[in-house]
């Protein structure tokens, strides 16, 4: 008889303990699944075994290349999935031998000898190994007849059909007329292929209820589970030389057993290990730190009053100080745990993967890391994890900001992001927020809607982010981004009493305010103008047209061409004479036109530097805002700003300039010839923000006063750094007098912030 071990499997739901290691190799209180197999194996007189794999070969192989203590394996590659038949018939090839045929992922202590002779003793084709648990809606059953032969199957039953069902554990014992119906060389599963067709054809197929312990390790939690029964002795394990346990180390901790000890462990004073506890080699746990029903494998760090329970640390895995996992989660091979924070039941981190200081790890961690920051440069965008549930989890804690109980939401009009906004929508109003509904729009038209109808905080969603506004549609105050991280951080949902929690209004009939105050932007008309109106959002593009026909504007095609962006914040230009025309200049028309009107205004810190001085030489002020500030020290610039929407909306800007152009009777290029000879370049680097003051010094830059950012200056041109939200990230804005300076200021800025990394 031939033996066959399938350990070809990726073991997906043991992910990320899986990630690098096949599933059979999986570590349970000092050694791999599939070594308590073969010690099984050798207590039945058998020495020699096939392993098919197909996951990680190299693995298994590199490990068991001697064999394994007095057991010989040979190693069978498997290039295409063939399916757990497949694969036997494969590893067997031509032999004419019976099979006995175990899984390799699967915990047990079976006496694989009495199996066999049970076997023979039925005098049938097949006998297949069954076991009775607790819960057999996760496996495929065994229905049987009174004399013990199988009388039928049942993949995965519910309840209903689940009782009295014995689960097939994978293990069987098979002669070679069994063997000669698998077909060669492609897919055929035992359960659903062979088994089925044995029993059409007529032919007995026993059902062997083993004594003794099995366990599928399927999933993280029975894997756990499997690793508590073997420190509770429920699985048999013989003596074996090769298989050691060690004594506690020695120091001021406490013990509560059941507790598995590896080599070289080494345990803080104070802490408490247990029960239910395995530290594999080179383990170490800080003082005070507490660890209970909780696997640590090799390698793995636990610092200081950190809390662990109920979690699996892969190889190599660190948890700093102050840390708490909790029942189910997961760590894999080297992912860190910054210092305070803490993973939620279920949630597993991939290897190499982090989770900075202070954050929360809610949901699966394949990419990037679990940081504090939800808001970034793009608006909340939450690491690609926006669904429904987290969106509702967010308005309760946007709901309990006092800043945004007064809140307004809009989406782009996509399936996603009504379900997100929805979702968004009810959370808020479960905190006890005030929510006004704008319905479908664009983020320029949803900020005037904010502002117009006094909402202090607005949300806009689109399909992969968020974009979040503060009082007058302008940016958000970074101590209101930061309430808002926090309350997500506590994960508390805290809800309003029923009687504060108040409908949605639907509010959508406030957009038409906005296209009321798109047309005076041109009191007297556009009948004087021909022009194209492009984007490739159809709903600002429409707007902007029709309000262009409504003042007589001719839209049928004109040397201008304006084209807006998808979010209708920005707007672009193009004539024969001018080329293109950025968006920057566009407004510079618009400021110095109210400049020479001895009007101020108020911008963002990132408009054009050149503006300040036609403010000045036009007797005027021309005041910043921030685009996260941290305090009040803006608070007159937005006041101001509210007044201006078309100095970020591109369609009240459209409007405002050709209204100038049509009353001044200029064309595009006579109204930027009144404007210096300056040209903005934009460009990202990354870098250390903590390190842009070195760069003045290292330089020879002069550096200058700037309400956000790191400003320097070299003879007439001026370079202007922007951190993005996340830190690293940096915007460069370069100006010179030709767009040939400025490129090579902003390569010099690029330049530098590459050597200073």
């Amino acid at each position: 008889m031939r033996t066959v071990i399938i350990a070809g499997g990726e073991g997906t739901r043991l992910r990320p303990l899986t990630c690098d290691i096949p599933k059979p190799m999986a570590r349970l209180c000092g050694k791999p699944i599939i070594e308590y197999l073969f010690d099984g194996l050798l207590r039945a007189g058998i020495n020699a075994a096939a392993l098919t794999l197909g996951y990680l070969p190299q693995v298994i192989e590199e490990a068991y290349i001697a064999g394994y203590r007095d057991m010989s394996l040979e190693f069978v590659r498997e290039e295409t999935p063939l399916g757990t038949a497949g694969s036997v018939k494969n590893a067997l090839g031509d032999s004419r031998d019976s099979a006995f045929v175990l899984s390799g992922d699967a915990l047990c202590d079976y006496d694989f000898a009495e199996i066999i002779r049970s076997h023979k003793a039925s005098g049938a084709c097949v006998t297949i190994v069954a076991a009775r648990v607790s819960d057999p809606r996760e496996y495929g059953l065994i229905r049987t007849d009174s004399a013990g032969f199988v009388s039928g199957f049942i993949e995965k039953p519910g309840w209903s059909q689940a009782i009295g069902g014995l689960a097939n554990t994978g293990i069987y014992v098979l002669e070679p007329e069994a063997l000669e119906r698998i077909p060669a060389g492609r897919p055929y599963d035992f359960a659903k292929d062979l088994f089925p067709r044995i029993l059409r054809e007529g032919k007995a197929i026993h059902c062997h209820t083993a004594a003794g312990y099995w366990c599928d390790v399927g999933d993280i939690a029975t894997f756990l589970q499997a690793s508590r029964d073997i420190l509770d002795s429920r699985l048999f394990l013989p003596p074996n030389p090769e298989y050691r346990t060690f004594a506690p180390p020695e120091g001021g901790y406490t013990v509560k057993p059941p507790v598995y000890f590896g080599a070289d462990v080494r345990i803080g004073d104070s802490a408490v290990v247990g029960p239910y506890a395995v530290l594999e080699d080179g383990v170490s746990v800080g003082a005070g730190a507490k660890v209970r029903m909780s696997i640590l494998m090799g390698g793995t760090a636990v610092q200081e009053n950190s809390r662990v329970t109920g979690s699996l640390l892969c190889r190599n895995a660190l948890v700093h100080r102050g840390c708490s996992l909790f029942e189910g989660s997961v760590l894999g091979a080297g992912a860190v745990a910054g210092v305070e924070s803490s993973v939620e039941p279920g949630v597993r981190i991939w290897p190499g993967q982090h989770v900075d200081g202070g954050s929360t790890a809610r949901e699966n961690l394949r990419y990037g890391a679990v940081r504090h920051e939800l808001f970034g440069d793009n608006g909340l965008d939450a690491d690609g994890r926006l669904t429904p549930r987290f969106c509702a989890g967010l308005g309760v804690a946007m709901a309990s900001v006092h800043e945004c109980r007064r809140a307004a939401i809009a989406h782009d009009g996509s399936p996603r992001a009504k379900s997100l906004a929805r979702a968004l929508s009810s959370g808020m109003q479960y905190g006890g927020a005030s929510v006004w509904d704008f319905g479908e729009s664009f983020p320029a038209q949803a900020n005037y809607c904010a502002a117009f109808s006094g909402r202090a905080f607005s949300v806009f969603v689109r399909r992969n982010n968020l974009l979040v506004s503060g009082e007058g549609g302008l940016p958000l105050a970074r101590n209101i981004e930061r309430a808002i991280e926090a309350a997500c951080e506590r994960g508390e949902e805290r809800h309003a009493p029923d009687e504060q929690i108040r409908d949605t209004a639907d509010m959508s009939n406030i957009r038409a305010a906005y296209r009321q105050e798109l047309r005076r932007q041109a009191p007297q008309g556009l009948r004087s103008m021909v022009v194209t109106v492009e984007g490739s959002n159809p709903i600002p593009r429409e707007i902007l047209r029709e309000t262009l026909q409504d003042l007589g504007c001719d839209i049928s095609g004109g040397c201008l061409t304006l084209r807006l962006n998808a979010g209708g914040e920005r707007v672009g230009a193009w004539t024969r004479e001018t080329g293109q025309v950025p968006f920057e200049k566009l407004m510079a028309i618009c400021c110095l036109y109210e400049f020479r009107r001895g009007r101020s205004l108020a911008l963002p810190s990132d408009a054009p530097l050149f503006l300040d001085l036609l403010a000045r030489d036009n007797g005027c002020t021309l005041m910043r805002y921030l685009h996260a500030p941290s305090d009040s020290s803006d608070a007159a610039a937005r006041k101001v700003a509210q007044s201006s929407p078309w100095t970020r909306d591109g369609l009240f800007l459209t409007v405002r300039l050709l209204a100038i152009m049509s009353v001044r009777n200029f064309s595009l290029a006579e109204l930027l010839n009144e404007l210096p000879a300056v040209h903005v370049r934009q460009s990202f680097a990354h870098g250390d923000p903590a390190r842009l003051a070195e760069l003045s010094s290292k330089t020879g830059l002069e550096q200058q006063d700037a309400p956000e950012g790191f400003l320097l200056r070299k003879g007439l041109g001026k370079l202007l750094i922007l951190p993005g939200k996340g830190g690293r990230r940096l915007r460069i804005l370069a100006e010179a007098e030709t767009m040939e300076a400025a490129q090579e200021l902003a390569a010099e800025a690029e330049a530098m912030l590459v050597e200073d990394k």
